[in-house]
């Protein structure tokens, strides 16, 4: 895989985003042979390489991205924020 901002890693390519879509809270799964994220109720399709911007769809928004911290001394990557509000929340605090 290519390396995707703002990706973290060695190879600065380990992204992540909600599973939830932002038009209805469907599934989002990863489709290689598009290297697209896809919404399998309405077909909104986000594109991971640049910052899961909604590309086709009936969603409006963009998919939420999990914001990761990679820590070499130990290999580890962890999640740290979000960007984006997921779906049916007034915010994404507890």
């Amino acid at each position: 895989m290519n390396p995707m901002p703002p990706g973290v890693g060695p190879d600065l390519d380990i992204v992540a985003f909600s599973s939830m879509c932002s038009h209805m809270g469907c599934l989002v799964s990863y489709e290689a042979a598009t290297a697209r994220l896809k919404c399998a109720c309405h077909f909104s399709m986000f594109d991971p390489e640049k910052s899961g911007q909604m590309i086709i769809g009936q969603a409006t928004q963009n998919l939420p991205q999990v914001i990761l911290e990679y820590r070499a001394a130990d290999d580890t990557v962890h999640a740290v924020a979000i960007r984006g509000l997921i779906y049916g929340r007034q915010t994404n605090l507890l």
